[in-house]
This record gives C-alpha cells, structure tokens and sequence, in this order.
C-alpha cells in the first residue's frame, strides 16, 4: 500500500496534484473517484469513450448523461456550458479524447460546484501557457494501457489533492477478505514494480513520436480538398491523428481501399446503451450520429514514411 502511494505521489506533480495511488487499472482509478465525489447525482460523459466508464457510473448507482459532442469527436467548452444549462450536472468526466485538450479553468469559473474528473490517459505533456493538465480537475484519472502514450501494458492511477476514502479497497492482507466495506479489488499488484522515471521517459518518447508523425501526415494530407486536417501543434499528444473526409462517397472508397491495406488506422466507434447489458433500463440521453467520416491514423510505432507513401498511392484511388 505504502509503495502504491509513493509511486503515485511521485507521478502525481506532472498532473497538477499532491498526491495519487496506482490502481490495477484505469476503471478502478476512475470508479475511485466517483465514488470518493458523489454518492448521488449526474454524470456528463460523451458517448466516444470506453463503455466500461458508463458501466461504472451506473454500477455506482450515478446517473450518466451521455451526449455526443457536435464535433463527433470531444466535447468543446462553450458545449459543455449549453449541455449544464439543459442538464442537471454534478459531475463532468472529461476525456481529452484522442489527446485532444480542454481547458477546464473557465468551466470550474463559471461551474465551481461541479466536480470534474480529467481522464489524462490520452493525454501526456499537454498543456497550454495559462494551464497545465490536470491542474484545475478535482481528480485525475489516466490508464497506463499498452495504446497509452504512459504505456506500462497494465495499470492506471488517480491523482488528487484532497485525500480521497480508500479505506474499502482490498489490500490483499491477511484480514482483508472479512472486512464487509471492501467493494473494490486491490492496488497494482505489489509483485509488479512500476520504474516512475522509466514511465515518464516513455511517455515523452512516445508523445514527441507521435507530434512529429502528426505533423507529416499533415504536411502531406493538407493538399487533398476533401479532407479536414486536425493537426493543432503541441497542444495535442495525438493519441491518433484524426481526419474528416467531407464527402461520403469518398469516405466508403478511402476505408474499402483501407481495409485491403498495411496502413494501420481505426474508424469512429460510439458507445450505445443498448450494447451494454447493464444499461438495459436507462433512458437513451441525447445520443445521435454525426460526423461519422472520420479515420484515425495511428501515430506510434510506425514507419510513417512507408504508411504515407501507400496512403499516397490509396488516395490517388479514391
């Protein structure tokens, strides 16, 4: 326990924090903070991010207001200022989706009690002059996942201020299996170790990585009309570069052509009550299709000088 915490604590600074714990995985850091925030009340999370989120507001007995963002992609702040004037709101869990960064002073300004959880797991040296990641969230969340650009293949973390109840969590001692409170599995296994200094020199490595990935494709896709080009510079740790392709017909010959490739990519993927059996008797919230025709290159581990000569040769095709 002791060194779950001091690992934390040391990797807790670079999130804005004091403090923090490793956790055997991202959903627990993040069901530990909800519940450490709410007992009742409303969640806003986008329908983008990973269906064991929404599981969990519910398994916690919360209410999840799931809402695509009008992008298609990430919320966007005066969106979200729209979203709490319809909505009831206790909490916001915000994912920097796809490494995207949202400022969240302005909205803990205009909302303070609101609580908000930033999910950083997409997201590593992201920050702009006026605010660091991480700085103005109640907790950080993030995941250590293999896709991660803090990429350790297992485990995640919560980091915070304010000390958080972690007075119910298995801790694998001798007593710990009579203790009637215990609703959550252990901390990262104590027979694993986590390097912190290795973990942040990964991290780096990985984002510079993909920034400069990023930046190729754009250099190289600007020139094609029909698609948007998302590369923001250092404000993003790109997590996948994204693109729109503005014309449908095109979009179905790109991903037809894709599919028959090398080109390592992903399509756009929502998350719908109706596929997740926990959520069998929630209300469907504001949930919509739009913006489908995005494609996501992936930027890490990559030759991109071959992924940008066969996606030259595709879009000649398309």
């Amino acid at each position: 326990m002791k060194d779950n915490i001091l690992l934390g604590s040391q990797l807790a600074k670079f999130f804005g924090k004091e403090k923090g714990l490793i956790t055997y995985s991202g959903t627990l850091a993040i069901e530990l903070a909800l519940a450490n925030l709410l007992s009742k009340g409303n969640v806003l999370v986008s329908n983008r991010v990973c269906y064991s989120i929404i599981n969990t507001i519910i398994k916690l007995g919360l209410k999840p207001i799931i809402v695509c963002p009008r992008n298609g992609l990430y919320f966007e702040n005066n969106e979200i200022e729209k979203i709490v004037e319809k909505e009831k709101i206790d909490c916001i869990l915000l994912v920097h989706q796809y490494g995207y960064f949202n400022e969240i002073n302005s909205i803990k300004e205009k909302y303070p009690n609101i609580k908000i959880i930033e999910d950083v797991a997409q997201s590593w040296i992201v920050q702009t002059k006026e605010q660091p990641i991480g700085k103005y969230s109640d907790i950080v969340v993030t995941s250590f996942g293999k896709t991660k650009p803090l990429s350790y293949g297992i485990g995640g973390g919560l980091f915070y201020n304010d000390d958080v109840d972690i007075d119910n969590i298995d801790y694998c001692d001798n007593d710990s299996r009579l203790n009637e409170k215990i609703t959550y599995a252990y901390l990262y296994p104590q027979c694993n170790s986590i390097d912190i200094k290795e973990l942040i020199s990964i991290g780096n490595d990985n984002v510079l990585n993909q920034q400069n990935n990023s930046k190729k494709y754009y250099q190289f896709l600007k020139k094609y009309s029909f698609i948007k080009n998302y590369y923001v510079g250092k404000n993003s740790s790109y997590h996948r570069y994204v693109i729109l392709i503005e014309n449908n017909d095109k979009y179905k010959r790109l991903v037809e052509l894709l599919k028959k490739s090398k080109i390592e990519y992903q399509l756009l993927h929502s998350v719908y009550l109706e596929d997740l059996p926990i959520c069998k008797s929630e209300k469907k919230l504001n949930i919509k299709n739009n913006c489908n025709n995005y494609v996501f290159l992936r930027t890490r581990n990559i030759d991109i000088d071959n992924q940008i000569n066969e996606l030259k040769e595709i879009l000649k095709r398309v």
